[in-house]
């Protein structure tokens, strides 16, 4: 039987895993995903960015990408929750491994199971030199 959660406390849900992230902490990061997660990231080879299903392959995502940007943050966030659905809004910047400079806008799409973030898919803008 599924935990009824109030939006309020997925609000909070959500503004712990964006601390985490601004903090690089995975433990953290790992304790607000649900049991069975799924992580797709904004850039990869599928329709729908990278693919990392199962808890394990989803801390090894998360990893990889505080690993490539270790001074990566998440600005500004802006939470927004209805139901089992949920958006964070933010500005990213970090240093990409060659030195560039990233910012842009971003937000991720959530949907909570029992309490925690089953899924999060990512979507950033890609910003040109010119």
């Amino acid at each position: 039987m599924a935990t009824e959660v109030s939006d309020q406390a997925k609000v909070a849900l959500l503004e712990k895993f964006g601390n985490a992230w601004n903090d690089h902490d995975i433990d953290v990061l790992m304790d607000c995903m649900a049991d069975e997660c799924e992580f797709f990231g904004s850039t990869g080879p599928h329709v729908n960015g990278s693919q990392f299903l199962g808890r394990e392959k989803v801390r090894e995502g998360y990893q990889w990408f505080l690993d490539n940007f270790p001074d990566g943050q998440w600005n500004d966030p802006q939470h927004f929750v209805n139901g089992d659905r949920g958006v964070s809004e933010w500005r990213f910047t970090a240093t990409m491994p060659d030195g560039t400079s990233i910012e842009a806008n971003g937000c991720d799409m959530f949907t909570f199971r029992d309490g925690k973030i089953s899924v999060k898919d990512s979507y950033r803008k890609n910003r040109t030199t010119s």
